[in-house]
């Protein structure tokens, strides 16, 4: 009988690897490759406030209720004022600045990051086909000094569903 040698055996090995795939999908082998996925607009969560004209220096709250509104306000980071026909208005002071995407210029939408993206928890996976998934979790973000001021604790978490599907070299986002 003859015997096989070391580098049948490694090469045997490596193609029952490649043939068999990479197994099933693990949970923290999902969380990496959703990272992967997370875009840089989805890095962010950010609250833009709307100009009140195309000259004035003046933008609106937008969304934001009387609460969170008063703690812009008591926090320091906005000014409010009366604009052009009594309208009221706010400006952001030199504490928002670190926080805008952008120079704040009279007649643009500025927008404030509020939290950055603090990774994925993956919540569950089914398995619909040996080479098909799909994949639940969550999205986690941390808040920075003004996103505490002005973000509900449901904010901070944004759950997904999305399909995975097997392919030759790994799994990936379908």
């Amino acid at each position: 009988m003859r015997r096989a040698s070391s580098a049948t055996v490694v090469t045997g090995m490596f193609l029952l690897l490649v043939v068999s795939g990479c197994g099933k999908l693990t949970r923290p082998e999902a969380a990496r490759i959703y990272s992967g996925q997370i875009t840089e607009h989805d890095q962010t969560i950010t609250v833009s406030f709307e100009p009140m004209s195309r000259v004035d220096p003046a933008w609106t709250y937008a969304n934001l209720d009387k609460q969170k509104q008063a703690a812009l306000v008591g926090g320091g980071y906005v000014r409010e004022f009366r604009g052009l026909f009594g309208a009221p208005c706010i400006a952001p002071t030199d504490k928002m600045m670190p926080y805008l995407t952008q120079p704040a210029r009279a007649g643009q939408t500025i927008h404030v990051n509020l939290a950055v993206f603090d990774g994925v928890d993956v919540t569950g996976i089914a398995e619909s086909s040996k080479n098909n998934c799909s994949v639940e979790g969550v999205v986690r973000y941390k808040p920075n000094e003004l996103g505490s001021l002005v973000l509900d604790p449901r904010d901070l978490a944004r759950h997904f569903e999305v399909g995975f599907k097997k392919y030759d070299d790994g799994w990936r986002v379908d």
